[in-house]
């Protein structure tokens, strides 16, 4: 069964599996999914409001792999975004036409179609995965997946990401991506930014070099282009509430193990 156009998860490199663990487990309570051993590299997720989820890849066993060469160049960090769509062929197509490159990918597969954007020729500055996948196929995989013995015990209380913050060499560019060719919704906007939707708690928030949506601080901590940070925070956490005041967002403190700057807003938004 093919999937809607959707936003699926954020993937960020790791050292180790359990380096993510205080900040994106027990601070901000995500639920164990399912990970294990993909050979040359580990990936293992956790979910949070909506089911959105964050991915986690360690280099493993892998001491050549493209995750071992992706810490050792990069260090921790975001690596890429994986989008779903209903047909592979369909969306390449229509990428294609915008003058992206498309890499190569898995796609030997019955259940799992794949390929990549790359970062510098899509203008983001981010991989981006594109990926056709049967998801009862999916399902059933997932069934026995048990978490690590060193999985954290207590959790603290499941929050939501309200978006992943991205800065892009051209929003127009950008938009003619996420909104023409992988139907993101934009449900605000302003000059230099754009918030898009692929759902409840399934959110890009766009800009380039003139736009700071919300505040300038949000944007401090990413060089252009690439994914800045992630927010935390109430579903209906917009853009407007931070920069009108109505919500205050706070920058938690840097994690040097996952080095992804994150925001939160952990009180309900101030109504008019």
């Amino acid at each position: 069964m093919s999937t809607p156009f959707k936003l699926d998860h954020l993937a960020i490199g790791v050292e180790q599996w359990a380096d993510a663990y205080p900040r994106f487990a027990i601070e901000l309570g995500g639920r164990w999914s399912h990970g294990g051993s993909a050979g040359e590299f580990w990936p293992y997720q956790l979910t949070y409001r909506d089911n959105m989820r964050l991915e986690f890849i360690s280099p493993g066993d892998g001491v050549d792999g493209f995750m071992r060469r992706f810490i050792d160049r990069n260090g921790p960090g975001a690596h890429h975004i994986t989008f779903k769509v209903p047909l592979l062929d369909r969306a390449l197509e229509e990428i294609g036409g915008l003058g992206i490159s498309i890499l190569g990918g898995r796609t030997n597969m019955d259940f799992w179609q794949e390929a990549f954007l790359h970062p510098k020729l899509a203008g983001v500055g981010t991989l981006i995965q594109i990926a056709q996948i049967d998801e009862e196929a999916m399902d059933r995989m997932k069934i026995g997946a048990r978490r690590p013995t060193d999985f954290p015990e207590r959790l603290g209380p499941q929050h939501g990401v309200t978006w992943i913050g991205l800065s892009v060499e051209s929003l127009d560019r950008a938009k003619d991506l996420f909104v023409g060719a992988l139907h993101g919704n934009v449900v605000e906007e302003g000059s230099g930014w754009a918030r898009l939707s692929w759902g409840p708690s399934r959110g890009l928030l766009l800009r380039d070099a003139s736009g700071a949506p919300g505040d300038s601080k949000l944007w401090a901590q990413a060089p252009l282009p690439g994914v800045a940070h992630l927010m935390f925070g109430p579903a209906t956490l917009s853009v407007d509430d931070i920069a009108g005041k109505r919500a205050d967002a706070d920058l938690l403190p840097q994690d040097p193990l996952t080095r992804l700057p994150v925001w939160m807003v952990d009180h309900p938004v101030i109504s008019d």
